[in-house]
């Protein structure tokens, strides 16, 4: 009996192997995804960073060592976290390009711009949705308990990021780039989706709203990649990052590059 089980289970596993190989491509386009803690510090994220300025001397050569590893990756296209069809990000790009000129502090321009010349591309590739999440509601159907781990869980992010001072770009980065952080993200974004009741579920629909995002994210981004030989890097926030390679991690159209070889 147990010999039928697992060579019944052998042949089904067969079979879906031979599934995979009918639809997947043989070449598929490279995905390097690395995400950011936002340079500029805008405080639109929950957690909000003291950072000290990424425009002084010291953080721009760590910048511009940080371009130089990424550019190993050779992509072929630079994808940022930008609204898709707002032109502004391409004129910009194409002004610095050509003319110079002072950079802004946010990681769009500091490495996508430099990384896209320094790879001699003509353009950049916007991939942003915005998505409004509704906190507000979701903070009024948490019980008090879910509430305050709630708001420690915010605490201990901002206590986290007050270490950034203390390391290089590329430290805080392969901190936040790691399987650890990645599941830490992801894990409390599923968390949210027990508050509530079987009715009104708040919890759920955010979370729903966030992963609806990215997937819009991941929509622009497949039509970014869309030669077999791309090498495409997304410049992003690690929120974005974490979920996108969940995401793609059972992906049969992308190679999805581990981006901790590139972030030393």
């Amino acid at each position: 009996m147990l010999t039928t089980l697992l060579f019944g289970a052998a042949l089904l596993q067969q079979d879906f192997a031979q599934l995979i190989g009918k639809y997947e491509p043989r070449q598929k386009p490279k995905l390097l995804i690395v995400g950011f803690y936002h340079f500029d510090n805008p405080g639109l994220d929950l957690a909000k960073a003291d950072l000290d300025d990424h425009r002084s001397p010291k953080r721009q050569s760590e910048i511009e060592h940080l371009v130089g590893r990424l550019a190993g990756f050779k992509p072929t296209k630079v994808a940022v976290e930008y609204p898709v069809g707002d032109d502004r990000i391409q004129k910009r790009y194409e002004a610095w390009r050509t003319s110079g000129g002072e950079l802004r502090a946010s990681e769009t321009e500091q490495v996508g711009f430099r990384l896209a010349k320094q790879s001699g591309h003509a353009r950049v590739f916007p991939i942003d949705h915005k998505l409004d999440l509704d906190f507000g509601t979701f903070m009024q159907g948490a019980d008090p308990d879910t509430l305050k781990e709630f708001q420690s869980t915010i605490a201990d992010v901002q206590q986290f990021m007050g270490t950034f001072k203390e390391r290089t770009v590329s430290e805080n980065l392969r901190l936040m780039n790691s399987p650890t952080a990645d599941r830490f993200t992801n894990g409390i974004y599923l968390r949210m989706a027990r508050v509530g009741t079987d009715v009104d579920q708040p919890g759920a629909e955010l979370a729903a709203d966030w992963w609806k995002r990215n997937l819009l994210w991941l929509g622009s981004l497949a039509r970014v990649a869309n030669n077999p030989e791309d090498r495409v890097i997304l410049i992003c926030g690690s929120g974005h990052a974490s979920i996108l390679r969940s995401i793609l991690r059972d992906s049969i159209d992308f190679e999805v590059i581990d981006p901790m070889p590139f972030l030393q």
